[in-house]
């Protein structure tokens, strides 16, 4: 299949298609990454979500916004407020801000979102100066949106922004071993569906720290299971996991049927063979958890 790989948004994106894409379909990919990094990223000095976070405020309610913020109120309410989209300036603390500081200082709590953030057809509006950080759900209704402006491509296609791909079509994707690169801790077929994963040995940086922050303990220490539930700190100690909830209330469930352990072990070199059919990774096969 022809490859359209680029960087946007921090991270590197590559489309698959059955047939290349046109100057005209690349060119509507290119606007829609533009039109919503403009609304939503914190790393821009032009974006509404920089100037929301100087003083607060209201503006026009952007065409995302009820979608990603219904997601987050819902992912909210199942892990107990674990998943915060005012978490912006907790991460911005510890070095993870818009100038890629990398240096960590004291953490900062994340607001009480969902009396600080509201929104309604016409507005949204940010009671005090608070730092809105989509995230990952962010970047995954991105990926929608380019799939939706490539709907005149025909055979199969693959959006993947950096680990969080929509696949229309057939594909295999390998979940990558946290601790090695070169390997994978499963692999799943997906038809016709998103996947998505992260993983705490990218983006990290200074003593311990990196970009998946543990709220409950108010600093990037927390590692998350793939089934998007076993949270657990790096000292061993672990939470209550939120997968059941999760897949009771939103659907969510890990298509490679296991959860990583404690100590970073996935499958066996022999059960991935039993399960996938094969252990080392071809080049065709794309590998998440790169963001």
């Amino acid at each position: 299949m022809p490859e359209w790989s680029f960087d946007a948004i921090g991270t590197g994106w590559t489309i698959e298609s059955a047939s290349e894409l046109s100057a005209g379909q690349r060119t509507r990919v290119d606007a829609v990454i533009d039109g919503f990094d403009r609304m939503w990223s914190r790393f821009r000095a032009d974006s509404m979500v920089t100037a929301l976070a100087l003083e607060g405020g209201t503006v026009p309610v952007p065409a995302d916004a009820a979608p990603m913020l219904e997601a987050y109120r819902a992912l909210s309410a199942a892990t107990d407020g674990a998943i915060n989209p005012l978490v912006g300036e907790s991460l911005s603390a510890l070095g993870y801000d818009a100038t890629y500081s990398l240096s960590g200082g004291e953490p900062v709590p994340a607001p009480a979102w969902e009396s600080v953030l509201t929104w309604n057809a016409q507005e949204l509006a940010l009671a005090s100066a608070a730092q809105i950080d989509v995230g990952a759900l962010g970047k995954g209704r991105l990926v929608d949106l380019v799939v939706a402006a490539l709907d005149d491509v025909d055979g199969r296609l693959i959006v993947d922004a950096g680990g969080d791909m929509r696949i229309r079509g057939t594909a295999r994707a390998a979940l990558e071993h946290p601790y090695d690169a070169s390997r994978a801790i499963g692999i799943a077929q997906v038809s016709d569906r998103a996947i998505c994963a992260s993983a705490t040995n990218r983006r990290a940086w200074g003593d311990g720290l990196h970009h998946v922050l543990a709220e409950h303990a108010q600093r990037a220490g927390a590692h998350l299971g793939c089934d998007l539930g076993d949270r657990r700190r790096r000292d061993g100690s672990g939470c209550r996991g939120h997968g059941p909830v999760l897949r009771r209330r939103t659907g969510t469930r890990c298509p490679l049927g296991r959860r990583v352990g404690a100590d970073g072990d996935g499958w066996s070199r022999r059960a991935l063979a039993r399960r996938a059919g094969r252990v080392v990774l071809g080049p065709r096969t794309p590998q998440i958890g790169k963001s």
